[in-house]
């Protein structure tokens, strides 16, 4: 034998070992094949960190989808006056924003206030094949290029009505360079090994990943790219896949409150998993429902260990987690100096 092959058969053969370890029926094994901060296995036990739950914060994410324009964004705003976190830098949130009927100005403002501004499809309608992804998911993005965001500065997408695209979807966004993606319901009782809320995790591993209640998860592996879940609301003996799903049982602003609240306190005495609510023009509509969901953002406002962060902030923590104590310095969660004197007289806490 020709010994000056060798090492390239070597080389040859922990390719195709390291191929066959991480295909779509590998195991995901936390901490040997799979290490933050750019893998997480799906049924992880640990808070990353290996954190107690007391040292955990628990992290809430604001987000909205469809059009962003003068008039949704009179809707959506107002959710977020005066809302201040432990550090005294006002509450945030992601707007997956679409092209149809989102308007420039509204954009540069959102990016100005220092909301994240993530993509969603250009339509509203949700793409069939890779194609049709990546023609939406692009086209989307050119409306945010207009208003002076850099796509370097988008990370995240999400699927229409939160129907997820598969691996057309994946595909068109990792080619974008997107790191997560944001639309996948799982049932209410979906928990770790630990009865626990579950953390977002990466596609690295296929293996026996959750089921996402609407839509079509991966069937290849996507290296990196995290998924945020969305548990489904409970309000009595009703489910719900989203908060607009829940509307016909809430009848008064202590429905919408409870219905919130609920979910809140099952991620925050369940493993302190991040906490992403899907809100809608329709949920917004009805008075009751803007009441309750204020009300429920105003009393997350006064928790010493409660974050109203955006999407990317979130991932940033669940990336390179740091302790409770720390969290007033964590640097992703900062804020100006300008814009803490301006919030810190609303801050509750003190």
């Amino acid at each position: 034998m020709n010994t000056s092959l060798l090492p390239m058969l070597v080389v040859a053969l922990a390719f195709v070992v390291s191929a066959m370890a991480q295909g779509p029926g590998a195991h995901c094994r936390p901490g040997v094949n799979c290490r933050l901060p750019y893998c997480r296995c799906w049924d992880d036990p640990s808070r990353p960190g290996n954190f107690s739950n007391e040292a955990t914060p628990q992290i809430v994410s604001v987000t909205f989808s469809q059009a962003i324009n003068n008039h949704t964004l009179k809707m959506y705003m107002p959710l977020f006056e005066y809302l201040v976190n432990p550090n005294d830098c006002p509450a945030k949130g992601t707007f997956f924003a679409q092209g149809l009927d989102t308007d420039v100005d509204s954009l540069r403002y959102l990016y100005r206030e220092g909301h994240e501004v993530a993509l969603t499809s250009s339509d509203g309608r949700i793409p069939k094949g890779k194609r049709q992804w990546a023609d939406s998911l692009y086209e989307a993005y050119q409306k945010l290029k207009v208003a002076g965001i850099k796509l370097q500065e988008v990370s995240g997408a999400r699927a229409p009505s939160l129907n997820l695209g598969g691996d057309d979807e994946l595909q068109a966004e990792a080619e974008l360079g997107m790191i997560y993606e944001a639309s996948c319901v799982i049932p209410l009782d979906a928990v770790n090994g630990k009865g626990q809320m579950l953390w977002p995790y990466t596609y690295d591993y296929l293996k026996n990943t959750p089921r996402c209640e609407l839509g079509k998860v991966p069937n290849q592996t996507f290296n990196g790219m995290w998924q945020f879940l969305i548990p489904e609301m409970a309000l009595g003996p009703h489910r719900c896949s989203t908060l607009s799903g829940c509307s016909p049982y809430i009848n008064t602003t202590a429905d919408a409150f409870i219905l919130l609240y609920n979910s809140f306190i099952r991620h925050y005495h369940n493993g302190r998993a991040p906490m992403t609510l899907f809100i809608d023009a329709q949920w917004l509509s009805r008075p009751v429902q803007r009441q309750g969901l204020r009300q429920f953002l105003e009393v997350l406002s006064r928790f010493e260990d409660t974050w109203l962060v955006r999407m990317d902030q979130a991932l940033a923590w669940v990336r390179r987690p740091v302790p409770m104590y720390k969290t007033v310095r964590f640097l992703p969660w900062e804020c100006s100096k300008e814009a803490k004197m301006n919030y810190a007289k609303y801050n509750k806490r003190r």
